[in-house]
């Protein structure tokens, strides 16, 4: 519309469209946007639309996202440009540890076989859930940017008493064969490689 382009946007197909004319008129052409800005899209239409251009290209699509930095986008569709890395933020999943030891101690968090990792946690998705919302809530009420991981005592007790309780936002978390970030990286289907370039790519002093 006219007060998009007014507002900065450009004058562009929309990707998926021309995308999908590209898939059916090509065999090897390797089919990437430029970068498809999240924050100001449904992320479920934008997953949908991807995974249907993969399915139909052969695999030749690779979706590339950002947070997107042109305020007067945001502006004509009504999208808060100051929340942007917060709608671009999400919690990947809940972990459980369980000590093989009869104290989790240095050694049953930090040496191989010291504990095991179950995931995903064997709590209800309801409890489940409620873990997300509150890591991505202490990520952001601390000012964190990249990586963060949230640790919680799970209180099970069934007369409903218990609950979930904060014990610390770790804003370095490890990268070692026994650290819980590579773990859940490639839980959602991330290399350790890949996970390495993303919080590199993300440490922009413009994000």
């Amino acid at each position: 519309s006219q007060r998009w382009l007014d507002g900065g946007g450009h004058d562009a197909l929309d990707p998926f469209v021309a995308m999908g004319f590209a898939a059916a008129h090509t065999t090897s052409l390797r089919l990437v946007p430029n970068i498809v800005v999240l924050p100001y899209r449904n992320p479920f239409v934008v997953a949908k639309a991807g995974a249907t251009l993969d399915v139909l290209s052969g695999g030749r699509f690779t979706l590339a996202v950002g947070a997107g930095y042109l305020k007067s986008e945001f502006a004509a569709l009504g999208v808060d440009h100051a929340e942007r890395n917060e709608l671009f933020d999400e919690a990947l999943d809940v972990i459980e540890i369980e000590s093989t030891t009869r104290f989790y101690d240095y050694e049953a968090k930090y040496a191989p076989g010291g504990s095991r990792h179950i995931l995903p946690a064997r709590i209800k998705p309801n409890i489940y859930q409620k873990a997300q919302i509150l890591a991505l809530k202490a990520h952001r009420a601390l000012g964190c940017r990249g990586i963060s991981r949230a640790d919680f005592r799970f209180d099970n007790r069934s007369d409903g008493s218990g609950g979930l309780f904060c014990l610390e936002v770790n804003t370095q978390p490890g990268m070692t064969e026994t650290s819980l970030v590579p773990e859940l990286a490639a839980y959602r289907g991330m290399s350790f490689g890949g996970l390495v370039k993303w919080i590199v790519e993300d440490a922009s002093l413009n994000r």
